[in-house]
C-alpha cells in the first residue's frame, strides 16, 4: 500500500511499426515525436527525450462517472522511432494506490494504465497495451468491437516498468 499523496510512473515500449491518430475531431490529439538517440525503460521518465514529447493531459473518467473530468492527474508523452512506440505515463492518486502482484494478463485487481491501438483505423479491431502499478503487463487483442471480445492469448513481445515517485 502506497501513501495517499503517492504518485507512480509508467513506461511502456510497444514493438509496433506504426502509430495511429485520433479519428475524431473532438478529442484530444496524441502527438508521438521522433526520438533521436535513446530512451531508458525503467518507470522514470527523466531522460530528455520525455521532455521532448507533447503531453497529453485531459483526460475523462470511465469509472466510475463515465464522461466527468478525471479526479487525478496524468500525462501521456508517446516517441517513436523506425522500430518502436514508446508510451510514458506518469498519473497521480489521492486515494491508496493498489498494487498486488498477480500474473501476466491478470490487472483486476490492480491500478493500471491501457492503451489501445486501433492501428487498421476500423474503429473496429485493436490491440491493448497495459501495465499495473506493480509492473504486470497486460496485452489483449480485440478482433471485434466487443470489450468482452479480447483475446488472451496475444502475447506480442515488449517491455514495462514501473516506478513509483513520491
Amino acid at each position: 500500500m502506497v501513501k495517499a499523496a503517492g504518485r507512480f510512473l509508467t513506461c511502456v515500449l510497444l514493438l509496433l511499426p506504426s502509430f495511429a491518430s485520433a479519428q475524431e475531431r473532438d478529442r484530444p490529439v496524441a502527438t508521438a515525436t521522433r526520438l533521436s538517440g535513446s530512451v531508458r525503460i525503467d518507470g522514470h521518465l527523466d531522460d530528455a527525450a520525455w521532455r521532448t514529447a507533447t503531453p497529453l493531459d485531459q483526460f475523462v473518467q470511465r469509472q466510475p462517472s463515465e464522461g466527468q473530468p478525471a479526479t487525478d492527474a496524468m500525462e501521456v508523452r508517446f516517441l517513436f522511432d523506425d522500430n518502436a512506440l514508446y508510451v510514458g505515463v506518469s498519473m497521480a492518486s489521492s486515494a491508496p494506490i493498489q498494487a498486488p502482484l498477480g500474473r501476466r494478463d491478470s490487472g483486476n485487481q490492480s491500478d493500471n494504465i491501457q492503451i489501445s491501438l486501433d492501428s487498421y483505423l476500423d474503429r473496429r479491431t485493436a490491440s491493448t497495451f497495459g501495465v499495473t502499478a506493480s509492473g504486470v503487463r497486460l496485452d489483449y487483442y480485440y478482433p471485434s468491437d466487443d470489450e468482452g471480445s479480447g483475446d488472451e492469448t496475444f502475447e506480442p513481445v515488449w517491455k514495462a516498468r514501473t516506478a513509483e515517485r513520491r
